[in-house]
């Protein structure tokens, strides 16, 4: 089972699945990387498949819903504001290092 986990843009709620390794431990450091969905996306998707392989393959891989997305807050649903996204893309990514499991 996937453990959701959430950030917060602003007033919205992010929602977002960590990937770790299969044979993850915390006294062991991985690469980490962030997925971002396609317009019209979400986690689960294409790019959740992506995270799995590339846990599988030893990456803490980190995917979310945009705002306005899938699991995530923000009205009106399915807005696409670019500066938005990027702002999202920000958040799992400062949370990286806080993590015991990756390498920074």
């Amino acid at each position: 089972m996937i453990e959701t986990v959430s950030f917060r843009n602003k007033a919205v709620d992010i929602a977002a699945h960590p990937h770790l390794p299969d044979d993850s431990s915390e006294n062991t450091k991985y690469p980490a990387l962030v997925g971002i969905h396609p317009a019209d996306g979400v986690k689960e998707q294409t790019i959740g498949h992506y995270a799995e392989r590339l846990a599988a393959n030893g990456f803490v891989t980190v995917v979310y819903d945009s705002s306005h997305q899938g699991e995530s807050g923000g009205e009106p649903r399915l807005l696409e504001d670019p500066a938005t996204r990027v702002e999202d893309a920000g958040l799992p990514v400062a949370s990286i290092p806080a993590q015991r499991a990756v390498s920074c």
